[in-house]
This record gives C-alpha cells, sequence and structure tokens, in this order.
C-alpha cells in the first residue's frame, strides 16, 4: 500500500468525484458547471490514478527481472575459471554477451 500511496490518493480523489456527480445528477437541479467538473475531475482522477498504477507495477516488475539477471551473470562470473582465451574468442564472447536477452520469466511474488 505504501509504493502506491499516490495513485491510490489521485484514484480516491477521482472516486470521490464521480460519487459527488452521482449525488448531483440525482439531488440538484442545475448547476451544470459543477456537474461538469465533477464529472471531468473523476474521470481524469480515475484514469491517472490507475495508468500510474499500472506503469509503476510494470517498472517494478522490470526491475526485479533486471536484478535477477545481473546477479545471475554476477555469481556465474564469480564461480566459473576458465583458461584465457585467444582473442578471437574475446572478440565473439563480447558479441554474444551484447546481444544476449532476458529469457526466463521471474516467479511471481505473494502478496502479503
Amino acid at each position: 500500500m505504501r509504493s502506491f500511496a499516490a495513485e491510490f490518493a489521485i484514484g480516491s480523489v477521482g472516486l470521490g468525484a464521480l460519487v459527488s456527480l452521482a449525488f448531483m445528477a440525482v439531488g440538484v437541479q442545475g448547476a451544470v458547471g459543477w456537474k461538469t467538473m465533477a464529472a471531468v475531475a473523476g474521470v481524469i482522477g480515475v484514469t491517472i490514478g490507475g495508468v500510474q498504477a499500472a506503469l509503476k507495477n510494470a517498472t517494478q516488475s522490470l526491475l526485479g527481472r533486471l536484478r535477477a539477471d545481473l546477479y545471475t551473470d554476477l555469481v556465474t562470473g564469480a564461480v566459473t575459471s576458465l583458461p584465457p582465451l585467444p582473442p578471437k574468442a574475446r572478440r565473439s564472447s563480447l558479441k554474444a554477451a551484447q546481444a544476449r536477452t532476458v529469457t526466463s520469466p521471474l516467479p511471481s511474488k505473494p502478496t502479503p
């Protein structure tokens, strides 16, 4: 909850604006400007909160995968001892490392 506090606050403000729009639509005659402002604030607030939460979630997942990939590379390099490579093999190893992509998915974390 702490990491998504801003998104929760923005979404709550948007939801509050939509609830106030519902009350104004039912009970208040006229006040078209206030109803319009409540509708716009509600839709924008809920949308921005949801989009921000989705982007933050994707970013955190990507960072977790990159961290795990980096640790895997570091551990592999630390435990491997190979004889020195000839210059041609060093160049092909460098090209292979630069062309490498992340292939294995991370296990999902259980929510507390």
